[in-house]
């Protein structure tokens, strides 16, 4: 029983310290080292796949754009 609670309370303060970090945003002080950053993450655009659109699309594009003015 002892081990078992000295796992909880290890597990419940290494939790609690990854939670600070996250929500401080610790990883902005590692900007300087592009191994550790997660900056060079947000500078990459994620693209899908070129969609084409259908003729209704366009004018039902085109039919909301003439309602704002």
């Amino acid at each position: 029983m002892k081990g078992d609670a000295c796992i909880l309370l290890l597990h419940f303060f290494l939790g609690i310290t990854l939670l600070t970090l996250i929500e401080l945003e610790a990883w902005t002080l590692f900007s300087w080292c592009p191994g550790i950053s997660m900056r060079h993450c947000h500078s990459v655009q994620r693209r899908g796949p070129v969609l084409i659109k259908d003729d209704d699309v366009i004018e039902e594009e085109k039919r909301v754009a003439l309602q704002d003015t």
